[in-house]
């Protein structure tokens, strides 16, 4: 409760929560796994697609605002870039259209063309860009508690590109220019090692066990004299999602989470940072396996995968009370701060 003569903190409206609450409802239709294949990749242009036709998006930037998407539209087409997964028409495929322009437009054969953009068009543009944003931080809440593991790495991948306004993970250019943010601010470009570990190897029913994760930063240290101050107030340089990952027997058999929790490094130093998620064997005799997986929301070409098996005996195991904390199920950890603000973004 707040002192008395002060305010707390702004509350959600009712329309508010329920804009938001329409927002997920469409990002969830939208990226919910298919019962063919609930496994396929969930790709940017997928992401694109469901939040240039979100509520928000459409509600914030009127129909008539005069924006010459065939503008970035013919540039990025001569450049090569190909347009033909956008199926929609009318207002979704403007915003569609200039959501890939803003991911793309640093490339060096359409910066003229951006540089020259009329301002109606950049007005739209950056409008979609900071709904999609939004939207992104939104949902990376809902999806992991979903259990929907393509859509959420999908969903954490896309934050990279978008955050830094870049259009691959992997291409040269694109990674150079990561490169020159982070050197911008001080840091070096991430050089990551994973080496997870299950221990013990073998175990009974129903016992308790270990995921160790040791990340090995081989780009430790920093250039100058002494460390840059921490962009994050908390004192964090890097932060990274973990994901450990349980992997269907079949194809139509959903992969699901078993833990989710941040990797944080504060020190620049570090070498290797470690971490343990705690789980409870299933039920159920035979090898099974786990996918462990490492990405950044922040920064791009971090995306990192090792499978890695366990045996479980047909014995069953008596938990012991310290056990109770571990998780059969799910070992979420993820922050509750994914927001029931509205969007605060409209254009006239």
């Amino acid at each position: 409760m707040p002192p008395k003569g002060q305010q707390g903190p702004p509350q959600p409206s009712q329309e508010q929560m329920q804009t938001a609450m329409a927002e997920m409802q469409h990002m969830a239709m939208a990226l919910q796994p298919s019962k063919g294949d609930p496994n396929a990749e969930v790709t940017v242009q997928q992401i694109i697609t469901a939040c240039a036709s979100s509520p928000g998006m459409l509600a914030a930037i009127p129909s008539q605002h005069p924006s010459k998407t065939e503008t970035v539209e013919d540039a990025m087409k001569k450049a090569g870039i190909k347009l033909d997964w956008i199926k929609s028409k009318g207002m979704k495929r403007k915003n569609a259209i200039l959501l890939y322009w803003k991911l793309h437009r640093q490339q060096k054969e359409l910066k003229k063309v951006d540089d020259d953009l009329d301002v109606p068009t950049q007005q739209h543009a950056s409008a979609c860009l900071q709904i999609t944003m939004k939207l992104m931080m939104q949902t990376q809440m809902l999806l992991p508690a979903q259990n929907w593991v393509a859509a959420s790495v999908g969903i954490a991948k896309a934050s990279a590109l978008f955050a830094n306004q870049l259009w691959s993970h992997d291409d040269k250019e694109a990674v150079e220019m990561m490169s020159d943010v982070l050197k911008g601010e001080g840091l070096r470009a991430p050089k990551l090692r994973l080496e997870p570990k299950v221990e013990p190897a073998e175990m009974a029913q129903g016992a308790s066990f270990d995921v160790k994760v040791k990340l090995h930063r081989d780009h430790h240290g920093y250039d100058g004299p002494k460390p840059p101050e921490p962009a994050d107030p908390s004192g964090t340089y890097e932060a990274y999602w973990l994901y450990v990952i349980a992997v269907g027997d079949k194809k139509e058999d959903p992969n699901t989470f078993v833990g989710v929790q941040p990797i944080q490094c504060k020190k620049l130093e570090d070498k290797v940072i470690e971490t343990d998620v705690k789980l409870t064997a299933p039920p159920k005799a035979g090898t099974q396996k786990l996918k462990v997986v490492i990405c950044s929301t922040s920064t791009i070409g971090v995306h990192m995968e090792e499978a890695l098996e366990f045996k479980v005996t047909d014995e069953v195991a008596t938990p012991a009370p310290e056990d109770a904390a571990a998780k059969a199920v799910s070992n979420l950890s993820v922050s509750d701060d994914g927001g029931m603000d509205e969007m605060g973004i409209k254009l006239k």
